[in-house]
This record gives C-alpha cells, sequence and structure tokens, in this order.
C-alpha cells in the first residue's frame, strides 16, 4: 500500500503540472481526493491492515493528501 500511496502521490503531481485550465486541476481533484478517488479507496482499506500498518499507511495517506491540496491551491 505504501507503493500505492508514492504512485499516487507521483501521478496527481505529474497530472497537476501538466494542467493548462482550472477544470484540468479540478478533475485531478475529483480523481483522487473525492468520495471515489484513488486515496479514498486506499483509506478504506485500512480496516483490513493491523494496527501497526494502520497507523503508518494512514499517516501516509494524510501526508498524500495534505500534499495534493497544497499543490492544488497554488
Amino acid at each position: 500500500m505504501k507503493n500505492k500511496l508514492e504512485e499516487i502521490l507521483k501521478n496527481a503531481e505529474n497530472e497537476i503540472n501538466k494542467a493548462e485550465t482550472v477544470q484540468n486541476l479540478e478533475d485531478v481533484k475529483l480523481k483522487y481526493l473525492s468520495r471515489k478517488g484513488e486515496l479514498n479507496s486506499i483509506k478504506k482499506n485500512l480496516k483490513d491492515l493491523s494496527e501497526d500498518d494502520k497507523r503508518v499507511i494512514g499517516r501516509l495517506a494524510n501526508e498524500v493528501s495534505n500534499r495534493l491540496e497544497q499543490l492544488l491551491e497554488d
């Protein structure tokens, strides 16, 4: 899951950097941060992990989410 989160961050950063319009940025936001987005699907699977893994992956998921939100604002 850690690799998947890193991949999501990398892909989202690339898409944000390539975005030319506000609509492109909205599309990226929906793809990764919406209720049906890729990050939320990972967060839903946290319940299946051990307590230690939940802490690590949950923290990383939140960091990725915060980073994407910051990039989108900028």
